[in-house]
C-alpha cells in the first residue's frame, strides 16, 4: 500500500470512528480502487456503481 493510500485509509477510519458515517466524493473517480477495496474494522464499505438507487438499496436507505 502506497504512502498516500494508507494516509487516506487512517483518515477515513478516523472519520468513521469519530462520525460513524463517511461520504467520499471522488467525481473524477482518481481513488475508485481504493475506496471499493478498503477494508475497516467495524464499518461496511459500499462504492458508488453507477446507480444511486442501487447503493441507497445496498445501505438500506
Amino acid at each position: 500500500m502506497g504512502i498516500v493510500t494508507e494516509h487516506l485509509r487512517q483518515l477515513i477510519a478516523k472519520q468513521v470512528n469519530d462520525r460513524s458515517l463517511v461520504v467520499w466524493y471522488d467525481p473524477e473517480r482518481h481513488y475508485a480502487d481504493v475506496s471499493c477495496k478498503l477494508a475497516l474494522p467495524d464499518a461496511t464499505v459500499e462504492c458508488y456503481d453507477g446507480s444511486f438507487f442501487a447503493l441507497r438499496h445496498r445501505i438500506g436507505y
